[in-house]
């Protein structure tokens, strides 16, 4: 097990250094580049143009400024944003931890409405909540965010006003911890739900799919005549063995979920990493933009790395030798 993690470990370093390279030439490609707003500005001069390219290392080829920037990363040095004129590492002090705290509760809320509804819906076939969960299945993962978002600023925000349509906090805090959190879950609610959605209708399909194949399967007819109680068929010999392409699923959805946050902020006004990337990415801050694809990459690595692991916890034939 150890011997294989290492491995595994050695295999997503090097895929993730290719997507550094990748990353920084395809952004390098980009069609502009931030010194065009100011080029606009009649007083600026050839002097100061010249000045801010050497600072920014625009005046170097691509090799010279990939092993630079390379080697940034490796010091933990992660740039300089051009439009916020600030660290890239502060910007993501200040975003980062908005955006896992989305993801965080848009995942609560997905896993325990789809893992429940995903098993009842396999164990109580062709019954109402099957034919309503495939019809909430089918609207979920055929709605984009964006729509979705705008529906529901339109009902909550505009149509009955019982949330707020943007933003992650009031202006004036209540003077309670627990005031500040339920400040701060107002702000989260219409986000959440916008995210989860879609992930709780791919992940309930799954569920149900995998538990209808599992509870076809000999060993579990074997448990059910040895006079086990049902329950315990379905949440222990059934359910286990069900949830392995279920948490493949699952891992895989990480990233999907925090490139899903870039539309999902951007409508809400939500102040995390995917409204900074898509601001970035508007005003052509080509460090912001970098980081952001590179944080996307590790997650997809770490996640991969993540349910393989898991598999051997969840199904104890699985060993890794």
């Amino acid at each position: 097990m150890i011997g294989y993690t290492v491995r595994r470990i050695g295999q997503n370093l090097l895929v993730v250094l290719l997507v550094t390279f990748t990353t920084f030439f395809l952004v390098s490609q980009m069609p502009g580049n931030p010194l065009d707003q100011l080029l606009m500005n009649p007083e600026i001069t050839p002097e100061q143009v010249a000045n801010l390219k050497r600072i920014w290392g625009m005046d170097q080829n691509f090799a010279v400024r990939y092993v630079g920037w390379l080697g940034e990363l490796v010091r933990g040095e992660l740039g300089y944003s051009f439009r916020f004129r600030l660290p890239v590492s502060e910007l993501l002090a200040l975003r980062l931890p908005n955006t896992l705290i989305l993801m965080g509760a848009s995942m609560l809320l997905a896993m325990s409405l789809a893992l429940p509804i995903g098993v009842y819906s396999a164990v109580r076939q062709y019954s109402l909540l099957d034919y309503v969960g495939t019809g909430f299945a089918f609207f979920g993962l055929s709605v984009p965010n964006h729509w979705l978002g705008l529906i529901l600023i339109v009902l909550f925000s505009l149509h009955w006003r019982i949330l707020p349509s943007a933003g992650f906090r009031s202006l004036t805090l209540p003077p309670t911890v627990w005031g500040v959190v339920l400040d701060r879950l107002k702000y989260l609610i219409l986000p959440m739900i916008t995210i989860g959605i879609s992930s709780m209708a791919g992940w309930m399909r799954y569920t149900r799919s995998s538990m209808l194949e599992v509870l076809r399967q000999d060993y579990t007819q074997t448990a059910r005549s040895k006079g086990l109680a049902e329950r315990r068929v379905i949440l222990v010999h059934a359910l286990r063995n069900a949830l392995i392409p279920v948490l493949t699923i699952f891992f895989m959805a990480i990233p999907g979920l925090f490139s899903g946050a870039i539309i999902t902020e951007a409508v809400f006004a939500y102040p995390g990493m995917g409204r900074l990337y898509w601001e970035a990415l508007l005003s052509k801050d080509l460090p912001v933009v970098s980081i952001t694809f590179l944080i996307i990459a590790l997650l997809v690595a770490f996640c991969n790395l993540a349910a393989d692991l898991m598999y051997a916890v969840v199904d104890p034939r699985v060993r890794y030798e």
